[in-house]
């Protein structure tokens, strides 16, 4: 029996493999080809899978209670009240938050991803 699959190189295929040799299937019988992932692009979102260990909404998220804070404060001297001013504020918050990351992101990896390295 030959059983064929497509799996990116990680740690995870190397416990199936020796997996496979404890359960008596010989090395000789086990054809692995790690594949070529140069093509890849810039992902917005990490998966559970594959992430990269950038965050963009961490900044966000931070400036977004912080100027939310701040604006409810002011908004108890203002026509629109403190919950408008402070839901403006937390708006402009995570918007700065996130153009900045973005930004960040962008010159730091000029919009492409590193290189993994494989272990050959």
């Amino acid at each position: 029996m030959q059983v064929f699959s497509l799996f990116g190189h990680s740690s995870s295929i190397e416990l199936a493999l020796s997996k496979l040799e404890q359960e008596g299937v010989e090395r000789s019988n086990l054809f692995v080809v790690p594949i070529d992932e140069t093509n890849e692009t810039f992902k917005v979102f990490d998966s559970l899978h594959d992430a990269d260990g950038l965050s963009f909404l961490d900044k966000a998220m931070a400036l977004a209670v912080a100027f939310g804070v701040v604006g409810t404060s002011i908004g108890f001297n203002l026509k629109w009240g403190p919950i408008i001013s402070g839901v403006i504020a937390a708006l402009v918050g995570f918007l700065i938050g996130f153009l900045w990351s973005m930004i960040v992101i962008k010159l730091k990896r000029n919009g492409s991803r590193p290189e993994k390295k494989s272990s050959h």
